[in-house]
């Protein structure tokens, strides 16, 4: 009976941490819930080996994705994007809230894009308020029916000779497949809700980096959508230099992940589990 209150308590102090709104305390749920796996085997089993496993286990299911599906699979250097494909509400409740608040900032509507590609979809809704340099995005990824919506806030730098160089505030709470683009700095705040309060935070970052208007990139409607494309070949074009990915043997157009790109996908999803779990 005292073994089945201790592993009761265990849980439920669990399920009480991780229920609470505040990072630090979601953070210490998380750590007390492999803790919890182990106990409950060691408790079980009386062997402190079993109860190791068990905890290890949890930490080992990425590899089981990453390698055994991420590895295999080949993904298209190209994106076709399609205006248009807004998901309904029921799939991005967000959607409409977002876009009302942006719009009530004084935001204009510049274009809805959509990509799909065998079982992913992805989803763009792109704003800009005139005579500023910032572009806002909501976005929207779909992949086994499971999806993510977030923010983007994101200024351009006018560089000579290289790709555009970008500060961009997102709310995004994990690590992308590929590792940005060289001069892409990107600042996460999965706590920010709303549309304002990604927006402030993006000021902020902007002044904290000293960032004067002049070196901004004077942005204009029609040319957004070029800019996505441009990010994405540089993009591809910094993960292949840090062998990240490399092209397809058979197709050219497609490239897959290296053993290198799979453990940095690793390492960033246990990283993504503790900061913003």
């Amino acid at each position: 009976m005292t073994t089945f209150f201790l592993i009761a308590g265990c849980w439920v102090l669990v399920w009480a941490l991780r229920s609470y709104d505040h990072k630090w305390l979601r953070r210490l749920g998380l750590v007390l819930f492999l803790f919890s796996c182990y106990f409950t085997i060691y408790l079980l089993t009386g062997s402190h080996a079993a109860g190791g496993v068990a905890a290890l286990l949890w930490l080992l299911l990425p590899i089981a994705e990453i390698f055994g599906r991420l590895r295999s699979r080949a993904f298209p250097t190209t994106r076709e994007w399609i205006n248009g494909g807004a998901p309904g509400s029921q799939r991005f409740p967000h959607l409409d809230t977002w876009s009302e608040e942006l719009e009530q900032n004084g935001y204009d509507w510049v274009q809805d894009l959509h990509f799909d590609w065998e079982e992913t979809s992805q989803f763009i809704r792109i704003y800009h308020r005139r005579g500023e340099s910032t572009e806002a995005a909501i976005c929207f990824q779909e992949q086994y029916g499971m999806g993510i919506g977030y923010l983007n806030f994101t200024t351009y730098l006018s560089e000579d000779d290289r790709p555009p160089y970008a500060y961009r505030t997102t709310n995004l709470p994990l690590s992308g497949g590929l590792a940005p683009a060289i001069g892409f700095r990107i600042q996460q705040h999965a706590d920010a809700d709303s549309a304002r309060v990604l927006a402030k935070r993006h000021q902020d970052h902007l002044a904290f980096e000293m960032l004067e208007e002049a070196e901004a990139l004077p942005l204009t409607e029609e040319g957004i959508p070029d800019l996505l494309q441009e990010e994405w070949e540089a993009q591809l074009m910094t993960n292949r230099e840090a062998g990240f990915i490399k092209l397809h043997a058979q197709k050219e157009d497609h490239f897959v992940f290296t053993l290198k790109g799979c453990l940095r996908l690793y390492a960033k999803s246990l990283r993504d589990a503790f900061l913003h779990s």
